[in-house]
């Protein structure tokens, strides 16, 4: 009967042990989840409004440049700057968003280097705000009232204090011209 009780005692130990060490490897799952749920967003203005893009799209931004103008190219893109030898378009992110100006805007812009695998772009923008650390279930859809010329350029939005910030589509301002007619 001992040997019996000795058994059950060392299943039970067993059970319990197996059971502590899948709880740990859940609650580090947890961890892991809750982390990769958040997104670092960099908070910038143009004109009156508060805009934001993933910092993983970003590769620098700077505030000392000289933009060459290139003849013909569309109204939204300033021209190009060189960036430590490499040609970089500049895109006025007000002018290809229909985003009206603010008075003094546009006269000292920074520019957001972003890119993907496609194209790399300097977006002037009037203001950078900072970066802000957002949860997965703060970032919401875009309001119904963005103007058409916005839309396909905002993908969410994020209320951050009392400040409504427009999340925008990277994808969408780093597309080719002229890709999406095709």
């Amino acid at each position: 009967m001992s040997d019996e009780r000795d058994i059950r005692e060392s299943l039970v130990g067993e059970v319990e042990e197996v059971l502590r060490l899948r709880a740990e490897a859940l609650a580090c799952r947890v961890e892991e989840d809750g982390a990769l749920q958040r997104s670092a967003l960099l908070v910038f203005r143009i004109g009156a409004h508060w805009y934001a893009v993933s910092v993983e799209a970003i590769r620098e931004i700077f505030q000392d440049y000289e933009v060459a103008a290139i003849p013909c190219a569309p109204e939204f893109v300033r021209g190009v700057v060189s960036i430590r030898g490499e040609i970089v378009s500049v895109t006025d992110a007000a002018t290809l968003m229909g985003i009206a100006p603010v008075a003094g805007s546009g006269e000292s812009s920074a520019a957001v280097v972003l890119e993907n695998e496609e194209c790399t772009t300097a977006l002037l923008v009037d203001e950078v705000g900072g970066i802000i650390d957002v949860p997965a279930s703060g970032v919401e859809l875009p309001l119904p009232h963005t103007k058409s010329s916005q839309a396909e350029y905002v993908t969410a939005t994020v209320f951050v204090g009392d400040r409504l910030i427009s999340v925008v589509n990277v994808d969408r301002i780093l597309q080719p011209i002229g890709a999406g007619a095709l």
